[in-house]
């Protein structure tokens, strides 16, 4: 299902308004995910020791985050989640399930959302 287009007097970029239609077993399991998930990056983070690699830039994972784009691998995903969380980094999520499921994750861990999908309108 596309999402509701919005008009030029919304902005370029304004926020889609209208949510995919989800199945219930879709439905069930970001509601899982949203609940566990978190609390399970929070518990696993609270473990973990850091030494960040050679080359990252003073400033990088300042709170407020200085403007740039950040990469890293998938493998990344968990530490980075922790590492950065509720510090305004924003992470572009796509519109297609699994990118809701990260997307529900992420936003309970205070990330900013930015959604988009080239097959979705690109919203």
């Amino acid at each position: 299902m596309r999402a509701a287009s919005t008009t030029s007097a919304e902005g370029e970029f304004a926020a889609s308004t209208a949510a995919p239609a989800w199945n219930g077993k879709q439905r069930l399991t970001l509601g899982a995910a949203r609940g566990m998930t978190p609390a399970l990056i929070r518990a696993l983070g609270r473990t973990w020791r850091w030494d960040l690699p050679a080359g990252v830039p003073e400033g990088a994972f300042s709170t407020p985050p200085r403007p740039a784009i950040y990469v890293f691998w998938h493998r990344c995903i968990l530490p980075i989640a922790w590492f950065a969380r509720d510090r305004g980094f924003g992470v572009l999520v796509s519109q297609h399930f699994d990118g809701e499921l990260i997307a529900q994750v992420a936003e309970r861990l205070g990330y900013k959302l930015f959604r988009g999908s080239s097959t979705r309108g690109g919203q």
